[in-house]
């Protein structure tokens, strides 16, 4: 269950290790022949983008940040005008799955249940468009990604009804796309573009706290993207995120209502179950770089219910988004899973494992390990004070 590179620790294949991805990279800088990028294509398409072997790695390879580059290059190259095709839906699919927020009707049926949530989720983001009163008081903003809106949006309806339940207000914002398939592309451009209107949008907001409840998305605009614009020389001025543990901590402090159970109070008729004693929360492979300083928020927030928290010591789920989802990464996700959460989620029981990873709760449903958002224990825990 080491961190380091899980396409490498699953196939033992040394060209898919972040070294041996590497020493392709650098050969094919020099020597960029038609058979071995076809090699090293092959080696990268199979990488998760997790950035395991960015802050793990003693050698501090970045093999997403290559991989930008790579295909940056072979754009400039290339004279296929299917590869102009290619780029031109690689740009605009975040902004085609913005169909889905303004006609949610779409995904009824898929799931009826999602469907609802994204209803309700439009609802709160078309009232804090409109709704400017709380613009200097208790301003905490919640970023609104896509992915997150379309795959899992009861999290965002449950720190909402979280929120309401502490007297605090939150406001949303419009969907937001999250650029990573731009940047897993090269198409730097236009990431940059998608980037500057995302930034732009929330700093009309003018809020003094600004979530990114998505690990990913977090990592994306608070780290990954800084970083790789000031390598290209651009100058962009990323607002300051709060992850969700510190987000939570924050709601928690600013409420005048109790959040503990009472000890002896009744529990609710709808709710009659006791909580868990102990609980097990995986982490997200974006998450392991601040593994430190969330496990100990996570644990400050779940002691006001005094509950212990574990957490497991686990890799990259293998789904990373939708990559697990693709024809030729599907395999490879199932046996990451197989080989780091799968066993882990059977030792400490599927009832009580959460995980705040959108993709890695779409991952352990494809695996038919359900897990919940730990949202959604804090959401029962309130309403059974």
């Amino acid at each position: 269950n080491s961190l380091m590179c899980p396409s490498y620790l699953v196939s033992t294949d040394k060209f898919l290790s972040p070294k041996g991805r590497a020493l392709m990279a650098r050969e094919w800088l020099t020597n960029p022949s038609t058979e071995l990028t076809k090699d090293l294509r092959k080696s990268l398409d199979l990488c998760l983008m997790c950035e395991a072997c960015d802050h793990e790695c003693p050698s501090e390879v970045n093999i997403p940040e290559f991989i930008n580059h790579f295909e940056e290059t072979l754009h400039q190259r290339s004279m296929n005008p299917f590869k102009k095709v290619s780029q031109w839906f690689n740009t605009h699919l975040e902004k085609i799955l913005f169909i889905f927020h303004y006609i949610p009707l779409l995904l009824v049926f898929h799931s009826k249940e999602r469907f609802l949530a994204v209803r309700k989720m439009k609802g709160l983001i078309n009232e804090s468009q409109s709704d400017l009163s709380h613009k200097k008081s208790n301003n905490l903003l919640v970023l609104v990604d896509l992915y997150s809106l379309i795959v899992n949006p009861s999290s965002l309806i449950k720190i909402n009804d979280i929120s309401q339940q502490l007297g605090v207000k939150l406001r949303f914002t419009k969907p937001l796309p999250s650029g990573k398939l731009l940047y897993k592309k090269g198409l730097n451009q236009a990431l940059l573009t998608e980037v500057q209107s995302v930034i732009n949008h929330i700093k009309s907001y003018d809020a003094t706290s600004i979530i990114a409840m998505e690990p990913s998305f977090y990592q994306a605009y608070s780290h990954s993207y800084p970083r790789h614009f000031e390598k290209l020389g651009q100058s962009v001025n990323f607002p300051e995120l709060n992850d969700l543990t510190t987000a939570l901590l924050n709601i928690i402090s600013m409420s005048e209502n109790p959040v503990s159970h009472t000890p002896g109070s009744p529990r609710s008729l709808s709710h009659p179950f006791l909580p868990p004693k102990k609980i097990a929360l995986f982490l997200h492979c974006h998450e392991h770089k601040r593994a430190n300083k969330i496990k100990e928020r996570w644990i400050n927030i779940f002691n006001h219910w005094k509950i212990e928290v574990q957490f497991p010591a686990t890799s990259c789920c293998g789904m990373a988004g939708v990559w697990g989802y693709l024809p030729k990464s599907k395999d490879m996700s199932h046996k990451i899973f197989k080989t780091s959460w799968g066993p882990a989620i059977e030792k400490e029981g599927q009832s009580y494992c959460y995980t705040s990873g959108v993709s890695c709760l779409s991952q352990t449903k494809a695996r038919d390990k359900k897990i919940d958002h730990p949202l959604e224990l804090i959401h029962f825990l309130l309403k059974t004070r």
